[in-house]
């Protein structure tokens, strides 16, 4: 059941502006994971998370905190060169 829930996580991320992401193994042991704060762009992560959260969910919102972060770069046409040298050999 969790790895549908998971995917509605991933497919509806931006709308979430506070996550906190428990672990429940047994019925009486719920474990704090991690916590992610839109605003702030950040994410808090305890000792010893889950291999659901560690496998699948911390490289994806660890990629969209880095993605909202970084400048988006216009890398141009990466076929056309760089210069107005000629290219090819002389004769």
């Amino acid at each position: 059941m969790y790895l549908n829930t998971l995917q509605l996580l991933k497919d509806n991320f931006e709308a979430i502006d506070y996550l906190r992401l428990l672990d429940v193994s047994r019925s009486d042991d719920i474990t704090p994971v991690a916590e992610y704060v839109k605003e702030q762009n950040s994410l808090d992560i305890s000792d010893n998370t889950p291999k659901w959260f560690r496998n699948d969910l911390r490289i994806f919102i660890q990629n969209r905190i880095d993605d909202d972060f970084l400048p988006k770069l216009d890398l141009g046409n990466p076929y056309e060169p760089d210069d107005d040298r000629p290219r090819g050999r002389r004769r």
